[in-house]
């Protein structure tokens, strides 16, 4: 499937006001100053409590091994910039985005973080972190957030919301994903409202940060607490596989694939003919050839059964037999789906027998597909496949 965005112009459902419990944490005193544990990505770490500081901070070392060990993505990688540090001086910095914040059970999200250089810059935690937070206050070694979630007005919800809004139907993804994500924050975004925000994310490249949108989600549609329509569930399942395939995870990619596939009815075939692609491909990638060739076939039936019901009818009194020879009887134009299907069965043909199936490479290319004219040039090229 391709990354397009629902077109849709959406009025978001705010969830009721959520009232924020008071949260102490206990922090550690070291030398003159206190530290606070966290939770960055996944990785526990201890900053100083530094409220004059403008930003979280964290050392080139830190982020290096962050970056290395995935806790951190490219995609985070947000600038460059300058600093002023505790004696006056200006240093270089890196700007990044902390997916995840977690301070004493509180989940911040997408906070802005400086990588300073030199390898024993101190972890400061700063104001773009303790804004979020709310109002906080020091008694001892406590720190105590007397409102968590931070500035949740209905006036700024409302703003925020006219913003997303905004930016989404304008294609700005960033900008949108700044302001669902402050409405998340709040927890006062509506449900589908997340799923766009997940999206967002999807369309700025940011597979990972979009699966922590989607996962929450998902799990409240398997818990059937979710506020989704059905078109928006296999939505989700779809786009999930999506980025579980550009992370590498091919296994969870083919899973959602299949759940999105058994949602489907059977008007929307060429949503299911694309599914049917993706899941064929997953398993070529895996060597799995078998399971390749029958997702192909299954996506290849439904485009014929409901775009070209006289061949459908010819394929099936060959019963489903002989595919190569009832689609070379036909001219095809422009079929990037059909056309890729068809290259995924030559794929498997050759990486089982050893030789290419050059009539299907040439319909496959007639219909368009590039990868599949760029093979038929290399066999001619050969002395292979010269008609």
């Amino acid at each position: 499937m391709k990354k397009n965005r629902p077109i849709i112009t959406v009025t978001f459902l705010l969830l009721a006001v959520t009232m924020f419990p008071k949260t102490t944490i206990t922090m550690e005193k070291d030398g003159g100053v206190y530290k606070v544990p966290c939770v960055v990505n996944g990785l526990r770490m201890k900053f100083i409590f530094d409220t004059g500081a403008a930003n979280v901070c964290i050392s080139e070392s830190m982020a290096t091994y962050m970056l290395e060990n995935d806790y951190l993505d490219k995609s985070d990688i947000l600038g460059t910039g300058q600093s002023s540090v505790a004696d006056g001086r200006i240093v270089d910095h890196v700007k990044i985005r902390l997916s995840t914040l977690e301070i004493g059970g509180l989940k911040l999200n997408n906070v802005e973080a400086v990588v300073i250089e030199g390898q024993t810059s101190p972890l400061l935690l700063g104001q773009s972190a303790i804004s979020k937070m709310g109002k906080v206050s020091i008694n001892g070694n406590q720190l105590i957030i007397e409102e968590a979630g931070g500035d949740c007005s209905q006036a700024d919800i409302d703003t925020w919301d006219k913003l997303a809004n905004d930016y989404y139907e304008k294609d700005i993804y960033d900008k949108a994903a700044l302001y669902f994500q402050k409405i998340y924050d709040c927890d006062r975004l509506s449900d589908y409202g997340q799923f766009l925000l997940g999206l967002c994310y999807q369309l700025l490249d940011n597979e990972r940060q979009a699966l922590s949108i989607f996962e929450v989600l998902q799990q409240k549609v398997s818990n059937h607490t979710a506020k989704l329509s059905i078109d928006s569930q296999i939505e989700l399942y779809a786009n999930m596989a999506i980025c579980y395939k550009v992370i590498g995870n091919i296994n969870a990619s083919t899973n959602y694939n299949l759940i999105a596939l058994s949602n489907l009815n059977d008007s929307e075939w060429q949503l299911a003919a694309d599914l049917c692609c993706s899941i064929a491909m997953n398993y070529f990638v895996q060597k799995n050839y078998k399971e390749a060739d029958n997702y192909a076939l299954v996506g290849i039936e439904y485009i014929l059964r409901n775009k070209y019901p006289s061949i459908y009818k010819e394929w099936e009194r060959k019963r489903f037999k002989d595919l190569s020879s009832v689609l070379s009887k036909y001219r095809w134009g422009k079929e990037e789906v059909l056309g890729n299907l068809i290259f995924i069965i030559c794929d498997d043909y050759y990486n089982t027998y050893g030789e290419p199936h050059c009539q299907m490479l040439r319909i496959a290319a007639e219909m368009g597909f590039e990868t599949a004219q760029e093979s038929i040039r290399i066999f001619r090229g050969a002395g292979i496949c010269s008609y």
